[in-house]
């Protein structure tokens, strides 16, 4: 059969979006309650694996015998086991209890490198972690107060003392990796007394604002720490929340009860298109609440663009404006060491946008 599309506007991003959909039955699940239909509950899908169990902290799938391509995946079960804290993923890595991770602490590097079995892949930079900005917020609606906080932040400084050499300060909304990624794009630059100047003429000196970030990883409590230090010196007083990361997650985009959050909801790997979802003022996933009608019209102007070099000017001017709004302080690129037991397993590979596991299907078991 063949499916039509007719679109009301150009969509540069069309066939990379259209990953992210997924066709349901209407005449199954029309005037149901979609959380709570057995549908759901117990789905059916056309991937390589299928849902066995939910048991704690345990996702068990199963191979797809219908999977479309033949002889795939090799590996027939999988556990997804959550574990909360990065650096007791190294511990499970290093004693041979779970066999991969996207996730483990970069500060475990050395305790991993000491079991043989493992093989760890550094990937390239992705969008930067930082601080998301609620931008609805009394003090943080001010542009001047998002700056100085980046601004009063070295963000070289915590690279060097905590990204143990892996990572780097943060530049900007798009991955460095990316055809349209700036790279004449400037810093904002460290600067403690421009930034304490900022919050003074503002007024807002003395303010307390909450900052957000998930408990357990050990780089996000780190930069935590760090920031409270640093804003301190410029009259901010930062308090402090951890919280686990689903908690910190339906802050942002369901409730919208968070003043400055650790999540980096804003930033872009493969598709840079993504960013009018993030920043345009009437898009739902614009969580920071930013408005820029300048912005609204470069972001419009991009994803009705076709043509790559064509769009690189326009996404050019479009980092240049998220820059200076600062609706979240692009800060510094996690450095991520995927890790897997390359004794048990062959056929993998690492991506900078899915990890270790978007290509599962392709693994098979190494030969004893």
């Amino acid at each position: 059969g063949t499916i039509s599309l007719t679109l009301a506007q150009p969509d540069a991003a069309l066939f990379y979006n259209l990953r992210l959909v997924w066709p349901q039955p209407r005449a199954l699940l029309e005037g149901q309650e979609l959380g709570t239909t057995d549908h759901f509950q117990n789905p059916v899908g056309a991937g390589p694996y299928k849902f066995e169990s939910w048991t704690g902290n345990d996702f068990i799938a199963t191979a797809n015998e219908h999977f479309w391509e033949a002889g795939k995946p090799a590996i027939q079960h999988m556990t997804h086991r959550f574990i909360g804290d990065s650096q007791t993923l190294v511990l499970a890595l290093q004693n041979d209890e779970i066999d991969g991770s996207n996730y483990p602490n970069p500060a475990g590097i050395d305790l991993l490198e000491e079991n043989e079995d493992l093989d760890l892949i550094v990937p390239p930079f992705s969008a930067p972690d930082g601080w998301y900005f609620n931008c609805r917020h009394e003090v943080l609606g001010i542009k001047e107060v998002r700056q100085a906080i980046a601004m009063a932040t070295d963000c070289e400084q915590f690279a060097a003392d905590a990204l143990l050499g892996l990572g780097q300060a943060g530049l900007g909304p798009i991955a460095p990796d990316s055809w349209a990624f700036d790279p004449t794009l400037e810093p904002i630059a460290y600067d403690p007394a421009a930034a304490r100047q900022l919050i003074d003429d503002a007024g807002v000196s003395g303010a307390q604002i909450r900052f957000q970030t998930n408990a357990g990883n050990v780089l996000r409590e780190d930069w935590l720490t760090f920031t409270q230090q640093a804003l301190e010196d410029i009259g901010i007083e930062v308090i402090p929340e951890l919280m686990d990361f689903a908690t910190m997650i339906e802050a942002v985009t369901q409730n919208r009860d968070f003043e400055v959050s650790g999540v980096n909801h804003a930033g872009v790997v493969p598709e840079p298109s993504a960013l009018w979802d993030q920043f345009h003022s009437t898009s739902s996933a614009n969580h920071c609440g930013l408005e820029n009608a300048e912005l609204d019209a470069l972001l419009d102007e991009a994803r009705g663009t076709l043509d790559q070099e064509t769009a690189i000017p326009i996404y050019a001017d479009i980092q240049r404006i998220i820059m200076d709004e600062v609706p979240m302080h692009f800060a510094w690129y996690r450095p991520f060491l995927h890790t897997v037991n390359k004794t048990k397993f062959t056929g993998y590979q690492s991506s900078a946008a899915y990890g270790l596991f978007y290509y599962l299907q392709d693994w098979t078991a190494a030969a004893p």
